[in-house]
């Protein structure tokens, strides 16, 4: 009786967000401002190919939104600088603490528009409207926010969970493929920390350009959404069990910083994915038939499952950077078994180990990686000044 009454009282504290799967939501979303946040002032933050791409979504929306809703249009880049120049935007729009924000775009948008809502007078509220697969199966539920650094990815940021979560399932018609896979790369993770059903419906979906629309995908990412809620529900700020959800990402983040970022993070999470399971599969804790149906799927969803070769100083020093590390040393996902995610959590290997995971794991046709560290800086300054040059357009105050 005494766990049902506390659990009762953490779900006080920390209600669940509003998860909404569907299609043409515009509309439900602006019932929820109106209904959820009357009399607050609405930033609507939007990736710039987004607007372009679905002006009619972003149109019909602004439209039942409150007078006075603040659009402002930005490039997905999840750096201080855009960060700045958002925050900067809505003060001189006049936004105070009495404000919200709707985040409009992929991952990379909502982690940065959910960061300035953190920050922003100490925090106001905010819910997404995730446009891509990864955002609506990973990205956009569980409060993580967060900026790239040059040291690297996420380490600078805040848990703040959105208030709600809208997946409409009419954005995804105009992804390309690649972006498709970026998806279901996080959504293969799910399903080896959750059940096998899961990955045979992902092996299933074998064209996803022309699946992506079937219920076939809408149970794929239905699935992921509540898995991951679940799993943040009893551990919001990561000091447990959701540690689990950065399964492939100890070694998917070193290879997305060491190449510059020149791969997708779902290719980078893919190749992750097959490292970590070999090293699973060497440490006794998965079998290797296991591995096997993981790696078929990733096959078979067009994703990477050999990774380039990198110096070893440079990838035990990017991994010796990951949240995750503890006294200077990489710490990994630990299953026992697929859709097994009990405690440990979180395991060690000796270095010699790991890096003998990675070599054979290593392409024989892939060039070695200069292991330089980009920090966006050329391409995020040519987008600012773009923004600033058109602030006009970009920041509009629309009147209902």
């Amino acid at each position: 009786m005494k766990d049902a009454r506390d659990a009762t009282a953490k779900e006080r504290l920390n209600p669940r967000p509003k998860l909404q799967l569907g299609h043409g939501l515009a509309d439900d979303i602006a019932s929820f401002v109106t209904d959820t946040w009357k009399g607050r002032c609405i930033a609507v933050i939007v990736d710039q190919n987004v607007a372009k791409l679905h002006g009619a979504f972003v149109s019909r929306l602004l439209a039942a939104l409150p007078a006075g809703t603040v659009r402002i249009a930005v490039p997905a880049l999840k750096t201080r600088a855009m960060k700045t120049w958002i925050e900067d935007s809505m003060l001189d729009a006049g936004f105070g603490r009495d404000s919200a924000i709707i985040a409009i775009g992929g991952g990379s948008l909502t982690d940065l528009a959910g960061f300035v809502a953190a920050t922003y007078c100490r925090g106001i509220p905010w819910c997404t409207v995730p446009t891509t697969l990864l955002a609506m199966v990973d990205a956009s539920i569980g409060g993580k926010t967060a900026i790239d650094v040059a040291q690297g990815k996420n380490l600078i940021g805040a848990f703040h969970e959105p208030s709600a979560v809208f997946a409409d399932m009419d954005l995804l018609a105009t992804l390309p493929d690649e972006e498709l896979r970026n998806g279901m790369a996080e959504a293969i993770k799910t399903a080896m920390l959750s059940n096998a059903a899961l990955l045979k419906d992902i092996a299933s979906l074998r064209d996803l350009s022309v699946s992506v629309a079937s219920p076939g995908v809408e149970r794929v990412i239905r699935h992921c959404m509540d898995f991951k809620q679940a799993v943040v529900a009893d551990d919001m700020a990561e000091q447990g069990r959701r540690v689990i959800l950065n399964f492939g990402h100890t070694i998917g983040h070193a290879i997305e910083q060491l190449s510059g970022y020149a791969f997708s993070h779902g290719a980078c999470v893919a190749m992750g994915l097959s490292v970590e399971s070999l090293l699973l599969e060497r440490l006794g804790h998965i079998l290797p038939d296991e591995r096997e149906l993981l790696l078929s799927v990733l096959t078979a969803a067009g994703l990477p499952t050999m990774v380039p070769d990198v110096a070893d100083a440079a990838l035990l020093a990017s991994m010796r950077m990951d949240k995750k590390s503890s006294h200077g040393a990489a710490r990994f996902v630990r299953l026992s078994g697929m859709g097994d995610t009990s405690e440990p959590w979180l395991i060690g290997a000796e270095t010699e180990l790991i890096l003998h995971c990675y070599k054979d794991c290593v392409s024989t046709d892939a060039p070695a990686l200069s292991c330089s560290v980009s920090s966006g800086g050329v391409d995020e300054i040519a987008s600012l000044r773009r923004c600033i040059d058109a602030l006009d357009q970009e920041l509009m105050v629309h009147l209902t």
